[in-house]
């Protein structure tokens, strides 16, 4: 049995909002000619077995590869699991793998550290999870890199 592709009931209006938003964020992106973009974040919310993860994956996550578009995502489940920031770990931990495995991975690394400095790396290295590999080749191993976790994470960003 095959679910992957099945219609998804009852959730075209949702799915067509988050396309669009989604071309609304590429148009920008494509469009900015001077000054910056604000980054943007999606968050869906409901009650557990809603159908959240096949909405995001539909909505999102599939219109996003096709795009040539990043997505991060992460999914908090209280059933499995007592970390507050689960969520936002997972969604980190996927974007970091993502940088690291594409074709502009330098590239972004270079913007990164260009924006934030040396020591804007190593606190996103030491904060964000998959950032401690993702630059690690150019930290090359230091020692003020430790990974932390919790409250004490947070109040590195």
């Amino acid at each position: 049995l095959r679910l992957a592709h099945m219609k998804l009931h009852g959730r075209e209006d949702d799915t067509k909002l988050l396309k669009s938003k989604l071309r609304e964020m590429k148009m920008g992106v494509d469009s900015k000619k001077s000054g910056k973009q604000l980054p943007e974040i999606v968050l869906v919310s409901g009650v557990s077995g809603t159908g959240k993860s096949a909405l995001v994956k539909r909505g999102l996550h599939e219109p996003a590869e096709k795009m040539g578009m990043a997505f991060a995502g992460g999914k908090f489940d209280l059933n499995k699991t007592a970390l507050s920031m689960s969520a936002f770990v997972g969604a980190m931990t996927s974007l970091a793998e993502f940088v690291s495995e594409g074709n502009k991975s330098q590239q972004i690394k270079d913007e990164v550290r260009n924006e934030v400095g040396e020591e804007g790396v190593l606190m996103l290295s030491r904060a964000m999870p998959g950032c401690e590999e993702l630059f690690s080749v150019e930290t090359g191993g230091d020692s003020r890199i430790q990974t932390v976790t919790g409250k004490e994470a947070v109040s590195c960003l």
